[in-house]
């Protein structure tokens, strides 16, 4: 595999990862259209998995403080361990489905990340998504400053709203098809605030992401020798670009800016369409 063509790769996963507009949709529409001017093709699922790890440990750094709040309050008493097990709870029940529709249709998913027009499709289906989360956000809106996303006491979804969220997010299976947007947007819809959304949305990438790296494990051991130096170069560029990336979309959802990224993938989705048929 081309360098240049890692390179890019690890910039689209690290931007794409975290704001909502579909990593795995982006790095379809990429690999399709830029590949055989590259003389790439079939870029294997497992490569893009091993991009998603890059992502995974950018967000495990950004949220350390919560990932160790929760390890701490699980083995102390009072309000901190009720809220640290509320915690687990709430996110175990919205990981469910997506670990569900993963393992039932692990093949499935993996042949719809080769068709470019499935991603462009599931770009409309997000950037629908974004808008409603937008319209949601902009009629409750109080004016009232956004919490901190420091403070990490955000409120908790509650476990019927933690199941909606999770059924989002295993829509977000197919390419084109947002995790991120799906989750914060069933969150906003849900009527959680925009700390809540985020926070919540990236304590789930945890899980979700990790499951999809062990399923996929295997297969990148296994990847060709030709592409190893590529990806190691993906790799560490995802690194850099997502931790950039993440610590803006805590200011876009806070500001009201789904709605740029909604127009955004209307015409990605049209161009990623009009340029496969």
């Amino acid at each position: 595999m081309p360098i240049i063509f890692s390179i890019i790769l690890g910039i689209v996963q690290g931007i794409t990862e975290f704001l909502p507009i579909s990593s795995d949709g982006h790095l379809v529409a990429v690999q399709v259209m830029l590949g055989q001017a590259l003389q790439v093709r079939d870029v294997p699922l497992a490569y893009d998995v091993a991009l998603h790890a890059a992502t995974l440990i950018v967000t495990f750094y950004y949220l350390r403080a919560d990932v160790f709040a929760i390890l701490g309050g699980l083995l102390a008493g009072g309000d901190r361990g009720r809220r640290a097990w509320s915690l687990v709870l709430v996110g175990a029940i919205a990981s469910v489905p997506v670990a569900v529709v993963g393992l039932l249709l692990k093949h499935q998913i993996e042949q719809s990340f080769s068709s470019a027009i499935l991603a462009g499709f599931g770009f409309f289906v997000t950037a629908a998504l974004l808008e409603l989360a937008h319209r949601r956000q902009k009629a409750t809106s109080n004016g009232e400053a956004p919490q901190s996303m420091l403070d990490l006491t955000w409120p908790l979804p509650s476990p019927k709203q933690a199941l909606i969220i999770g059924l989002a997010q295993a829509t977000a299976v197919l390419p084109g098809v947002s995790r991120s947007g799906t989750t914060i947007t069933s969150a906003l819809l849900l009527g959680l605030p925009a700390t809540t959304a985020v926070r919540f949305s990236f304590l789930l990438a945890l899980p979700s992401v990790l499951g999809a790296v062990l399923l996929e494990a295997k297969d990148i051991t296994q990847l060709p020798d030709d592409y190893r130096a590529g990806l190691l170069v993906g790799f560490l560029v995802t690194l850099a670009v997502g931790s950039v990336a993440i610590r803006l979309v805590p200011i876009i959802v806070s500001r009201l800016k789904l709605r740029w990224f909604a127009w955004y993938l209307v015409a990605l989705g049209t161009f990623v369409i009009a340029v496969s048929l």
